[in-house]
């Protein structure tokens, strides 16, 4: 798992059409596809995806809250129990009436970066509350493999988003999200048998699936 071997499938494709493609353009293709992936993989294996983070929340501090690992979608926050019916905490856009906000029982979190939540108003009183969200992927590097998903899962996706790049007619048998249901091709096959064994048999279960003409 990684991304040379990764770069080393997807070029078994693109060098017969595209040769030259720049590691930096094939790198692009392969994490956007991961993230893609990692959307997918949250709706049937959320314990993958999702982590929670405890934030020692300080009274009457405008400054940002930082979370350790970066946020892709900010799910729920709650107080301890003890302050459950006295507590809500809601999430917001930053926008005017965010600013302005005032009820101390409705505090209202937003997300100013990746990795930063804003409450308003202040709190007004010292408390954790645990934030639950769905993490990003970390980005695949040469130094860092994927998280999940097969080598060749990742490199039938980043093939198909090259070739839709040079408007390659081939682009669809590899990746076709024209139908408003369901993408299909290579790509989403391989993704869908993937999620299909993570969702009965875990992820860890070394199981796979074949794609007639992958690998071609």
């Amino acid at each position: 798992m990684g991304l040379t071997a990764i770069r080393a499938e997807v070029r078994r494709t693109t060098d017969k059409i595209f040769p030259g493609i720049s590691n930096g353009d094939l790198d692009a293709a392969v994490n956007a596809w991961y993230l893609t992936s990692w959307r997918h993989l949250d709706k049937v294996a959320p314990h993958l995806t999702r982590t929670t983070q405890t934030l020692a929340l300080v009274a009457d501090q405008l400054t940002a809250y930082t979370l350790t690992t970066a946020a892709l979608a900010l799910l729920f926050m709650q107080p301890p129990h003890a302050n459950r019916n006295e507590r809500k905490f809601t999430f917001a856009v930053a926008d005017n009436d965010f600013y302005t906000h005032e009820d101390q029982t409705d505090i209202w979190v937003a997300q100013e970066g990746e990795t930063s939540l804003v409450t308003r108003p202040a709190i007004d009183t010292a408390m954790t509350a645990t934030v639950h969200y769905i993490k990003k992927p970390t980005t695949i590097t040469t130094s860092v493999a994927q998280e999940t998903f097969d080598d060749q899962t990742l490199a039938a996706g980043a093939i198909g988003i090259l070739l839709r790049a040079y408007d390659h007619p081939e682009a669809h048998e590899w990746l076709d999200e024209r139908g408003p249901k369901q993408g299909m091709g290579i790509a989403y096959t391989k993704l869908r048998n993937e999620l299909h064994t993570v969702a009965m048999f875990g992820i860890n279960s070394n199981l796979s699936s074949s794609v007639e003409g992958w690998p071609p």
